[in-house]
């Protein structure tokens, strides 16, 4: 997928690890997954593991199109949240934090 979409940034959160971040953010069900840019979020939610529809959702937000659906509160902070850590610890784009 990040060969086909080389353009997209993509990283792997380990919430039990890095439990600071997700904070109140609760996540039941794996894989969950948080697409943003530029300081917003545009999805945060659980996603079947189908590459298809992954990438096609990924896609969707690559061509501009808004968020389908309202978005948890929490979403965009912890968007930020990561995007700050990332930057703090120098990991961005090893996909792993």
């Amino acid at each position: 997928m990040a060969q086909r979409l080389p353009a997209v940034r993509w990283e792997w959160l380990d919430v039990e690890d890095r439990e600071d971040l997700v904070e109140d953010v609760d996540v039941e069900t794996f894989p969950t997954l948080l697409i943003g840019q530029g300081g917003r979020a545009y999805f945060l939610g659980p996603l079947l593991p189908q590459h298809h529809v992954l990438e096609r959702l990924v896609t969707s937000f690559v061509d501009g199109a808004p968020p389908a659906a309202p978005l948890p509160a929490e979403a965009t902070p912890l968007f930020q949240r990561v995007v700050r850590a990332l930057a703090d610890s120098g990991l961005a784009g090893r996909r792993t934090l």
